[in-house]
């Protein structure tokens, strides 16, 4: 199948931030993007992936070298600057949200060389050395905040217990028989979580910025070179059990941003017709036009004929991605939520140690004012009807 060409440019704008009650936010942004104008027009900036934007970092900062764009923009790759871990290769955390506190330490990175290793989180039954399913992390919030299951089924939790998976022994992963059994028992499905205020007061009033570092190494299974499939979902919820949902899948406007479940292989996300997202390790990009291709250069289906490739797989500590949602900013500054839980999962890994952390962003999330507040309040209570799990 051919793959669509897009093109990005940039254009820089002007930013501009209101905390509640008018008071300026003299926080400082930690990394500086452009608003996002997610397509595939010139006017574009990232893609659609479900309900978030995400920027390749290595095509932006390409972008900014080879065609002086956007001059201004800052574009910050260490995990060593996050203010809070949410997967990392040592599982340390930061000074933020260090064990004991109301944020979660980051899960460990799953670790190993084995064909489509998968990394989903799990419950405290899983053991943690290199190669299987990393467990709950210390810290985080009090129950019934901890270990949030909203959401987090699998679709065939046979896969984990009959595939080999990482080697040289193909054992299964699980001490815990009724995990063995089913994934869906309670405990064997958590996620990452944290109390709302004080991963806002982290942020200091800016916008929630998720970096995702692609350390993958090689070929793995049926995808090409260092890619891999991604899936996640933040859900924020209040006291009452109220909650909204934001996912990260492969729905968008390109056909080759998603890929189907294949069962026994990677079907392990919360329904059979959720799409993974398929996370390209390299892109080429026309020097001339700024063209780009999703895929390498010498993909036999790349009609770029002055291409050269803008790798997005950059390591354990860099980041090759920025993820944002101005509708889960807006959300974890409304007043309305106490509680976020993230669940991510991960398959055709090769390497392992992919790490996910949070950075204060621009552009600022804009704070309403107060009686503003109040009808986006409305809106979002509604919304999260709409997306509540029955």
């Amino acid at each position: 199948m051919r793959k669509p060409l897009f093109k990005l440019t940039f254009a820089a704008a002007a930013l501009s931030a209101f905390a509640l009650g008018g008071m300026p936010n003299e926080a400082e942004a930690q990394v500086n993007l452009p608003d996002a104008n997610c397509g595939t027009t010139l006017a574009n900036n990232c893609l659609e992936f479900g309900d978030f934007s995400v920027y390749s970092l290595g095509l932006l900062s390409f972008y900014q070298q080879e065609f002086n764009l956007f001059g201004g923009f800052d574009f910050t790759y260490k995990p060593n600057e996050a203010i809070v871990n949410v997967i990392d290769g040592a599982g340390q955390g930061t000074q933020t949200q260090g064990t004991g506190t109301v944020i979660d330490d980051p899960f460990r990175a799953m670790t190993g060389t084995s064909d489509n290793m998968l990394f989903v989180m799990s419950g405290t039954s899983i053991t943690t050395s290199p190669g299987t399913i990393p467990s709950d992390p210390a810290g985080g919030p009090a129950a019934p905040h901890d270990n949030h299951h909203a959401l987090g089924t699998i679709v065939n939790s046979n896969t984990f217990t009959t595939q080999e998976v990482f080697q040289p022994n193909p054992e299964t992963r699980f001490n815990d028989p009724d995990c063995q059994a089913d994934m869906n028992t309670a405990g064997c499905i958590v996620s990452w979580d944290a109390d709302i205020a004080a991963l806002t007061a982290a942020l200091g009033g800016d916008g929630l910025v998720v970096m995702f570092g692609n350390n993958e190494t090689g070929d793995s299974g049926t995808l090409e070179g260092q890619n891999l499939l991604a899936w996640a979902r933040a859900t924020l919820c209040d006291d009452a059990g109220n909650c909204i949902t934001f996912t990260l899948d492969g729905t968008g406007i390109l056909p080759q941003q998603g890929l189907a479940q294949t069962t026994d292989v990677d079907d392990v996300l919360p329904t059979a017709g959720d799409i993974w997202a398929n996370v390209h390790s390299e892109i080429c990009v026309s020097q001339s036009t700024g063209d780009v291709f999703l895929g390498p250069c010498n993909d036999p289906a790349n009609p770029l004929t002055d291409g050269v490739t803008v790798n997005q797989a950059l390591g354990v500590d860099e980041a090759g991605f920025a993820i944002t949602s101005d509708a889960l900013n807006a959300a974890l500054y409304s007043g309305l939520y106490t509680h976020l839980a993230v669940d991510i999962r991960f398959s055709h890994l090769n390497n392992g140690a992919d790490n996910v952390w949070i950075m204060a962003g621009e552009p600022f999330i804009r704070i309403p004012e107060p009686g503003t507040l109040l009808l986006m309040g409305a809106g979002l209570l509604g919304l999260g009807a709409l997306r509540r799990r029955s």
